[in-house]
């Protein structure tokens, strides 16, 4: 009997492999986005605790721009973060702002000011923060009346 010999892949062989490709790559980008999720997540709480601290040191030095002493905090409105110096937002002289996004914080225009000297607040404030594309992956930042700023 002559055996005819065959060289090559079968449709159905080359018809697995790129399936299992497929799949192996939607894995891939699926781990890929999430992790670049987390990875701005993090940078932005980084730039929020950041911000806060300047803000918390500026104020137990008693900086202040001029003669007047003033205190020094911070507004967090969604997508932004504004560091000022006076007494409240609303009076405050130099005011930065810096762009969050795309991190969002679930607060809309919370003051968070530290008392000249001692760099303590009034009361203990916590807020979440979270990416759009991920907004069940929450970072909550807690400031305590000690000044103290934590987040987990």
């Amino acid at each position: 009997m002559n055996k005819k010999e065959t060289k090559g892949f079968s449709l159905v062989e080359l018809i697995v492999v790129i399936a299992i490709i497929g799949i192996a790559a939607t894995a891939a980008a699926l781990n890929f986005g999430q992790a670049r999720n987390q990875t701005l997540l993090e940078g932005g709480q980084a730039s929020i605790i950041n911000t806060l601290e300047l803000a918390k040191s500026r104020a137990a030095s008693g900086a202040a721009s001029g003669t007047d002493l003033l205190k020094h905090g911070v507004r967090i409105n969604e997508d932004i973060i504004v560091i000022f110096e006076g007494n409240d937002f609303d009076t405050a002289i130099n005011k930065q702002e810096i762009l969050l996004s795309p991190i969002r914080a679930d607060q809309n225009e919370l003051d968070i000011v530290f008392e000249r000297i001692n760099a303590k607040l009034d009361q203990q404030i916590s807020f979440e923060i979270a990416h759009p594309n991920n907004p069940t992956e929450e970072i909550t930042i807690t400031i305590n009346e000690s000044g103290v700023i934590s987040s987990q």
